[in-house]
């Protein structure tokens, strides 16, 4: 791997999630998560797992459109780890509704799967953002 394509790669995994959840295509979002995922996100409790991460994103679209980007602070590349971390802003506008602000921090991190084949979410914490920057 060439120094800083995981990197790139991980924020072109990251692109692609963002598209899907526009998209409202859970089984595309489901298939970037690794089998052994663990996603701490506010006000859900702590879910472990494809079935749980799936579960939770049928839940947000069905309750409306989700816009979201994710805004680097910063990339650490280390092995068959990629961590990113940043803060997502975005809209979620509910069926029928205004929009809502959406703001988080995040520490996002992938791990190259054991085939070596493709970067996949492994860890993924989000929390509400600390302030506006």
């Amino acid at each position: 791997m060439t120094p800083g394509g995981g990197i790139r790669e991980a924020k072109t995994i990251v692109a692609r999630h963002e598209e899907l959840i526009r998209a409202g295509d859970v089984d595309g979002i489901v298939a970037n998560v690794a089998d052994d995922v663990v996603f701490l996100a506010p006000s859900v409790p702590l879910m472990e797992g494809r079935a749980e991460v799936r579960r939770l994103y049928e839940g947000m679209l069905a309750m409306g459109f989700w816009d979201l980007h994710h805004q680097y602070g910063g990339a650490e590349s280390v092995g068959n780890l990629v961590v990113l971390h940043g803060v997502a802003r975005g809209t979620m506008t509910p069926v029928g509704e205004e929009g809502v602000a959406i703001m988080n921090d995040f520490v996002i991190t992938l791990r190259r799967q054991p085939e070596g084949a493709k970067l996949r979410f492994w860890r993924l914490a989000f929390a509400p953002a600390r302030a506006e920057s």
